[in-house]
């Protein structure tokens, strides 16, 4: 399986936000995570690291 965990980060501090992502659509500022079962949270922030190799995809939120 290739689907990632996304993680934010806010203060200094990584929470996880979503386990089991397919797919991360992009739109200036709003990022929409959708995992392999169509569930979608959606976060404000930018990418700040997509790590495929460990399939970690982290998001800085303000």
């Amino acid at each position: 399986m290739c689907e990632s965990t996304v993680y934010v980060e806010m203060g200094g501090e990584e929470t996880e936000l979503m386990k089991d992502v397919a797919k991360i659509e992009v739109n200036g500022k709003t990022i929409t995570c959708i995992d392999i079962m169509g569930e979608m949270k959606t976060v404000q922030g930018t990418v700040k690291r997509a790590d495929f190799v460990n399939h970690r995809f982290l998001i800085s939120s303000k």
